[in-house]
């Protein structure tokens, strides 16, 4: 794919969100079923220490990972940091979940906007960064140097990389994600797997005829996370 097709995607998926993130968000609620079959590795990680855990997490959405994971462990303190490209998470978070969450700090600057909240009765605590990354990978400067967020035990990201058009960029985002853990450290990202459904599977026999060189675009996510584990 193209720089120039890659950017008008990033300008409508943008927009869209925007523009709809209030019932988009309120329909998002639940907790993903996978994320229940993460928790004992997350356990594993983080119960020798019995000190604050960190949490990075790319493309929180509404902070529903936060609260299931506050949650899941309602004894032990964690720090998130969270990062997203939507200014609604903020204004929305700070008047509808006020009995949950009390909002600290707002430190502002021409590259993002940071907000912290502390997270009843956990004892944990909310960074949001919010950080156009699509639009940082575009422009071909480091999302790690961009990133206000200190090195944390987990590192997660559900739901975004169908969302980041070209191949070299999702192998970025894995990357940024690494390096953003400490050493022995765990990092859990999720894929659609658009080829095992049917309407999908139809799309792509679609854009094959339109395109007969769209299978060069095409990288399985096994494939770029093999990339990844050579570099």
């Amino acid at each position: 794919m193209d720089t120039k097709t890659a950017e008008i995607l990033r300008t409508i998926n943008n927009s869209f969100y925007q523009s709809v993130y209030p019932s988009f968000s309120n329909t998002r609620t639940h907790p993903w079923p996978g994320w229940a079959a993460c928790l004992p590795f997350i356990e594993k990680s983080i119960q020798p220490s019995g000190q604050l855990v960190s949490v990075f997490d790319l493309a929180c959405g509404n902070l529903r990972f936060e609260e299931y994971l506050a949650a899941a462990f309602p004894e032990q303190a964690i720090a998130f940091y969270a990062v997203d490209d939507c200014e609604g998470i903020v204004s929305g978070l700070s008047c509808a979940k006020s009995q949950d969450l009390e909002k600290t700090q707002v430190l502002s600057d021409q590259a993002s906007t940071d907000v912290s909240w502390n997270m009843k009765p956990n004892s944990c605590s909310v960074q949001f960064q919010n950080l156009d990354v699509l639009k940082i990978l575009h422009q071909g400067l480091s999302l790690s140097d961009r990133l206000s967020a200190p090195l944390c035990d987990l590192s997660v990201s559900f739901g975004f990389l169908h969302h980041v058009p070209m191949s070299e960029h999702r192998e970025e985002v894995i990357r940024s994600l690494i390096r953003q853990t400490r050493s022995g450290g765990l990092v859990i990202v999720t894929f659609w797997q658009f080829v095992k459904n049917e309407v999908m599977r139809e799309f792509k026999t679609l854009a094959t005829t339109i395109d007969p060189n769209i299978q060069e675009y095409y990288i399985p996510d096994s494939e770029m996370i093999k990339r990844v584990a050579r570099t």
